[in-house]
């Protein structure tokens, strides 16, 4: 027989901890109630207007301010640029901003009992914003039946319920919908990447018809286990995603599932037709040191990877970017060469909180262009007085009265409608890394 000796350890127990732990919760549940309300109240002070200037030169795709797109039947219309300046003053994005001020008002004008639990304190923000967004294709008529519904056992609602409930009050308004429903998901069938945290992996994100996701599975699992009856040692995950990647390869997965190889089939490279953009300093193309390149939309990786990567490629290097060019041309559109300077220098929307990738952004001028026959001054076209700006902030910019300037430091000053003064800093050069040579092991 045998016994278990219990080391009785003293636990200290401080209160004051958990009373502050409590207390904190608090704060940011009142906190999320007073921003939800301030939303609203900003969405008030900025109604819509039927006025939609011309667009100016060089701006054939801008238009004037529109209406907040995002709100659902029965909620006040918004000024399209109004959550632009709130955004500026969160620090957060353009569609950030706007989907909270959508969210706020939908709540108060279309949901006034869920409103009234949100501003009590009993509902948390977040539980209320999706029943918002999930009731936004309803009519006032089914919103307000959503809304008794959810304030009916308010206490009980967790984001299952609160889909649940909200699709009821849809069914029962229109019981057509789940027809149409189906089509709308039919439509929305796709096939996309989207990045990971390493750049070595991509996950692909696939809606299909459920009977080709089906055949599809099927397929994966069959080129699984052929690839273990071929040897492949790892985990039937890891064979299940290399058979996926091998349909990219029509032969070779054919071979595999008809027997027709006697040997695993080799890694996949790039696809022929990919355009890989690469940021390699010269001393990391130096063998004899651990070379780390910068793969556009993709991130840091080995410039050994890379080699495997582009063993079977096409390679053409482009001459690397002088980021101190002043040229200037005397023409709107900025050449090339112009265009990848800036987006270089500034690789985002540099209106504040904008985190838009440049590359998908307009270029522009800073003090607006005028042609050379209106009375311009020549040399307009520069880089210093041009700078990148997603869509929404460039049409803001033009329209809206957002105003800004560049800095000879790099520095952006904005000065939105409302008189507030935001600064966007300069972007950073990238550090880089202190040098270590590579060593080679000795056999044992």
């Amino acid at each position: 027989m045998s016994s278990l000796a219990v080391t009785e350890t003293p636990v200290v127990a401080d209160r004051s901890v958990l009373a502050a732990a409590s207390a904190a919760l608090r704060s940011r549940a009142a906190a999320d109630v007073a921003l939800l309300i301030a939303a609203a109240d900003w969405g008030l002070a900025h109604p819509a207007t039927e006025d939609v200037p011309a667009a100016g030169h060089g701006e054939r795709d801008l238009h004037g301010e529109g209406v907040m797109s995002c709100t659902a039947a029965g909620t006040p219309e918004v000024a399209e640029f109004a959550p632009m300046e709130l955004a500026a003053a969160l620090g957060w994005t353009y569609e950030s901003a706007m989907l909270l001020m959508a969210d706020a008002l939908d709540l108060s004008h279309r949901m006034p009992r869920l409103w009234r639990l949100v501003v009590d304190h009993e509902v948390p923000v977040w539980l209320a914003r999706r029943a918002a967004q999930q009731a936004r294709d309803l009519s006032m008529e089914a919103a307000a039946y959503a809304d008794r519904l959810l304030a009916w056992q308010w206490r009980r609602l967790n984001p299952t319920r609160v889909d649940r409930l909200v699709d009821e009050a849809r069914l029962y308004h229109d019981p057509d919908l789940a027809q149409e429903q189906e089509g709308a998901a039919l439509a929305d069938r796709h096939a996309r990447l989207r990045p990971t945290g390493h750049p070595l992996v991509t996950d692909l994100w696939l809606r299909l018809d459920t009977s080709d996701a089906l055949a599809l599975d099927h397929t994966i699992g069959r080129g699984a286990e052929a690839l273990a009856a071929l040897g492949d040692p790892d985990d039937l995950e890891i064979r299940r995603a290399r058979a996926a990647g091998l349909l990219a390869n029509p032969q070779a997965t054919l071979d595999l599932l008809t027997g027709g190889t006697e040997q695993l089939p080799p890694a996949p490279g790039l696809a022929s037709s990919a355009t890989v953009v690469l940021h390699v300093a010269p001393d990391d193309l130096d063998p004899a040191e651990t070379g780390v390149a910068r793969v556009d939309r993709l991130g840091p990786v080995l410039v050994d990877r890379i080699t495997k990567w582009l063993a079977d490629s096409t390679v053409t290097i482009k001459p690397v970017l002088d980021l101190s060019r002043s040229d200037a041309v005397d023409r709107h559109d900025p050449p090339t060469w112009m265009r990848d300077l800036v987006v270089a220098r500034d690789p985002w929307c540099v209106h504040p909180g904008c985190r838009r990738d440049a590359a998908a952004c307009d270029l522009d001028h800073i003090e607006p262009y005028v042609p050379l026959d209106d009375g311009g001054s020549p040399g307009q076209t520069r880089p210093g007085n041009l700078a990148p700006l997603c869509r929404a902030h460039h049409r803001a910019k033009t329209h809206g009265g957002h105003h800004y300037v560049r800095r000879p430091d790099g520095s952006y000053r904005w000065t939105l409608p409302s008189g507030l003064v935001l600064t966007v800093p300069a972007t950073q050069a990238r550090p880089r890394p202190v040098r270590k040579r590579r060593t080679s092991r000795s056999a044992p």
